[in-house]
């Protein structure tokens, strides 16, 4: 596979920090040992400073983008944005350069990112990210055995502290003789400006590589960031004096001690001071024992087929359920759940779906299960005739595997042809069975200058990446006033309204897309058909409920009866005549 192309969004913004971008310079120093990497940052945002944190990462200064008209006339695989808190203007700014992924995104853009990695905890009304995990966060090499008493204090407010957290602590300390000021060390950030230090106080001026020194100290005093989780891993004590209720709530989620917001809590500072043991949450229970590299599991991510809905293309989603490697967006403009998925690395339906892969899901390889899937065809026929009632029809099955059902429309008078791109598949139907049949993808089949009468695709429209161009060509393949007939999974029957997180964790990664029959609905009006029919079917009488109902005695009838006057089934099929107009 070719490099991956990584371009990295970190916060610039007076006021919060330089972390952001000291982890850009790092992940970048990591990533391109094997990627193409860029690291953009305004040119009326960047400080020369900024060039110490390359140097510190081990990286050029230079993959730094500060134009942005320089920035719009690239393309990536993958946008990471670490900006703390997102706007929804600025995601839609800049959204389209590449694959979002946010990382410790608390913004009103959250639920939009494709992609989101917490290496802290957030709080749960944020919702949900699809990796969770302390380990990502940077750990220094040099650890030690943790305090027993508080000898020597450390205060590390960032590389700007736009808050001055760091004098009112040096000053609590010094007051009333509490610590004496040689025990005492200020580090002063890149960032800091001109800062009096009350005189006996050691001073760091932006010391390089400074979680290396951290392990010196039986105490850090920082607000929550990179230093605390560090500090926490070196095995020294940490107390979180914060700048805000935000910061607050971020240090009690993840276990650190805080002692004030703004103001030192003097009952509480002087408690934490003579206890150390009692009051300090240390490494265990804050930083995973075993570090991750962040860089490493961007770089295992594949970029997913699907960047937007499939369906009507459009780019507003909710978010419905996210998983390690996957996403499930609902979109707002047409219903469509779909997927984008992060673990794709080529085509999953392959020759052995039909045989191993069959027979793990079913019992029997599909040939063995011919006549059963041609028994499903019979009342599928009936519903076409019902619809197009002229003699001899030309259909296309679209997904025909090895004709099951073209076996049985061509013995129901209909002209047929089929398309797979299974190799032995479309074999089989031209020397077994006898009918014509193309091995190729749907989207790349040739218009038939005679037209089709019917089109149908049983399970097959949910594996289109683009549900848009399938349509497209159905609507380009079928004669005026002909019939599309599709059957699909369907969100809105009862596993999907009982659970839908269970239901959509068990949905193929192959299926792009997830309809209900009002989608499916909306979906087909938009690419200029009119639904005729729907049927709900995949009718479960046991799922109903969680623990499951056996036998067939009267619950059972009387569900099964309830959920087809309901429309409960988990699949549905719908027929939609083309009009000749579409709503696009």
């Amino acid at each position: 596979m070719a490099d991956k192309r990584f371009l990295l969004l970190p916060s610039a913004a007076p006021g919060n920090g330089t972390g952001h971008i000291r982890r850009a310079f790092q992940l970048a120093a990591d990533l391109g040992e094997r990627s193409t990497v860029g690291i953009f940052i305004p040119e009326h945002l960047y400080r020369p400073e900024f060039n110490a944190f390359a140097e510190e990462a081990g990286t050029d200064p230079e993959l730094v983008i500060r134009d942005e008209n320089e920035l719009r006339a690239s393309s990536w695989d993958f946008t990471v944005w670490d900006r703390r808190a997102t706007s929804l203007e600025e995601y839609r700014r800049w959204s389209g350069l590449g694959t979002p992924a946010g990382i410790d995104e608390g913004g009103e853009a959250r639920g939009f990112f494709p992609f989101l990695i917490d290496t802290f905890p957030l709080p749960g009304k944020l919702g949900p990210a699809n990796v969770s995990d302390p380990a990502f966060l940077p750990q220094p090499d040099k650890r030690r055995i943790p305090p027993e008493s508080f000898d020597t204090i450390l205060i590390s407010f960032g590389g700007e502290d736009p808050a001055r957290l760091t004098e009112k602590v040096v000053l609590w300390l010094l007051d009333a003789g509490r610590v004496p000021p040689e025990k005492i060390t200020v580090v002063l950030g890149p960032l800091f400006g001109r800062r009096v230090v009350p005189d006996g106080v050691r001073i760091l001026q932006s010391p390089a590589k400074l979680s290396e020194l951290l392990w010196q100290y039986d105490l850090v005093c920082t607000s929550f960031g990179l230093t605390a989780y560090e500090a926490a891993a070196a095995g020294t004590g940490v107390l979180l004096f914060n700048p805000s209720r935000y910061h607050r709530e971020l240090s009690l989620l993840a276990g650190f001690t805080e002692v004030g917001i703004g103001k030192v809590r003097t009952k509480k500072m002087e408690e934490c001071l003579k206890n150390p043991p009692e009051h300090i949450p240390l490494l265990k229970g804050i930083v995973p024992e075993h570090p991750k590299k962040l860089a490493d599991f961007l770089d295992s991510l594949s970029v997913p087929e699907v960047s937007r809905c499939p369906v009507c293309e459009e780019n507003d989603p909710i978010t419905v359920f996210r998983e390690p490697s996957r996403t499930f967006f609902r979109c707002r403009v047409c219903g469509t759940i779909y997927q984008m998925d992060y673990t794709h690395t080529g085509d999953s339906y392959t020759e052995e779906y039909f045989f191993s892969e069959y027979r793990n899901q079913y019992g029997r390889t599909y040939l063995e299960d011919f006549d059963t899937i041609r028994g499903l065809a019979r009342s599928r026929i009936q519903h076409l005739r019902g619809l197009k009632k002229t003699g001899s029809s030309r259909l296309l099955d679209v997904g025909c595997a090895y004709g099951p059902f073209l076996k049985e429309a061509a013995e129901a008078g209909y002209q047929v042809t089929g398309i797979d791109p299974a190799e032995s598949a479309v074999k089989y139907v031209r020397e077994t069975l006898g009918y014509a049949a193309h091995c190729l993808q749907f989207e790349d089949y040739e218009p038939d200058p005679e037209g089709y009468d019917l089109i149908t695709m049983w399970y097959v429209i949910e594996h289109f990446s683009s549900t848009a161009e399938a349509l497209r060509k159905a609507f380009g393949l079928l004669k005026p006033g002909g019939i599309l007939a599709l059957a699909t999974p369907n969100y809105g029957g009862i596993s999907g309204r009982r659970d839908l997180r269970s239901f959509l964790k068990n949905s193929p990664r192959d299926h792009h897309i997830i309809w209900s029959p009002d989608a499916a609905g909306k979906a087909v009006r938009r690419y200029g058909f009119r639904p005729e029919k729907t049927v709900v079917t995949g009718h479960h009488p046991e799922r109903f409920f969680k623990s499951g109902l056996s036998g067939s005695g009267s619950v059972y009838k009387t569900l099964r009866l309830f959920s087809g006057i309901a429309g409960l089934g988990d699949t549905f099929e719908i027929y939609a005549r083309k009009t000749g107009a579409t709503n696009e």
